[in-house]
């Protein structure tokens, strides 16, 4: 299981999971691109080496994927994702709140190390 882009010795977990799994808007952007990006696609795909290391790491891709769900901080991790649904959206008011409590909560934790 890989760690946080910043911090790859953290583990990611449901906590870091909810605070980014926010589906409510559909990003069609990239399909602005299909027109240009189809051609390149097929021919790389065309190309008997690349398709060879293509198939070689989406097979590797699907045995990780295998392996780390029977290890079990991996398997409640992917359970309880997908059971969990989509993080909800708070009001601003609520995000307001939260970010200024989280901000009291990091002075409190500032000066308590200053004063140890």
């Amino acid at each position: 299981m890989r760690g946080k882009p910043n911090h790859s010795t953290d583990p990611i977990d449901l906590a870091y999971w909810v605070d980014r799994n926010f589906n409510d808007v559909e990003d069609t952007s990239i399909h602005k691109a299909a027109k240009l990006s189809a051609p390149i696609l097929l021919k790389y795909k065309s190309d008997e080496t690349l398709a060879g290391l293509h198939e070689k790491s989406v097979l590797w891709r699907r045995v990780q994927i295998r392996r780390l769900l029977t290890e079990s901080d991996a398997f409640y991790l992917y359970a309880r994702a997908i059971q969990m649904g989509s993080t909800e959206v708070l009001s601003r008011p609520r995000q307001q709140q939260l970010f200024h409590q989280l901000m009291k909560m990091r002075r409190n934790m500032s000066q308590a190390k200053l004063k140890a």
